[in-house]
């Protein structure tokens, strides 16, 4: 009877461990989604114009329908059991349905100042002129040099502007 009632508390602690751990995909509140609080107010509104006027242009010029970039600041809490962020941010891309569905032309940029990570996810549909490599050189050039200064603000706002230069919108 006591290996029993140990199995079950051990079963117990452990599955309650496991739900804790669990990674956890809010709700999106705009285009600007600072759950890690890094940004003021001033800055949050200015990425939201820069993000605007980037999809505004990009549609000017016709780049692609339906293209939608969001940025996130992830929590701890959120990314939870999670290997990497590139599987997290992918995931709530899909979750969140950044871009158009059929086409697959999200942008999601993510950033936990906390667990020291970055990624910039971009559907299938982006891959084209927007493939990997650009993305990477988008994170080490333009977005860590910023990040490593703390200036959260100033990376996003960077990664922005090389994502605009790897579509062509001057």
């Amino acid at each position: 009877m006591k290996q029993l009632v140990a199995l079950l508390l051990f079963i117990s602690i452990t599955s309650s461990a496991w739900s804790q751990q669990k990674s956890y995909y809010p709700s999106p509140v705009g285009f600007i989604n600072d759950f890690e609080g890094d940004l003021t107010k001033e800055e949050n509104a200015a990425l939201d114009k820069a993000v605007k006027d980037l999809l505004i242009q990009a549609m000017d010029r016709q780049v692609y329908k339906g293209m939608e970039i969001a940025i996130v600041t992830v929590t701890d809490s959120m990314y939870g059991d999670e290997k990497d962020i590139k599987d997290y941010a992918v995931k709530m891309a899909n979750k969140w349905g950044v871009g158009d569905k059929s086409d697959n032309t999200g942008i999601l940029i993510a950033v936990s100042r906390k667990l020291h990570k970055v990624y910039l996810a971009t559907g299938t549909g982006m891959e084209k002129l927007l493939p990997n490599d650009s993305c990477q050189k988008i994170i080490d050039e333009r977005m860590l040099p910023e990040l490593r200064r703390g200036r959260y603000y100033d990376a996003l706002l960077a990664a922005l502007g090389g994502i605009k230069e790897s579509l062509g919108i001057k």
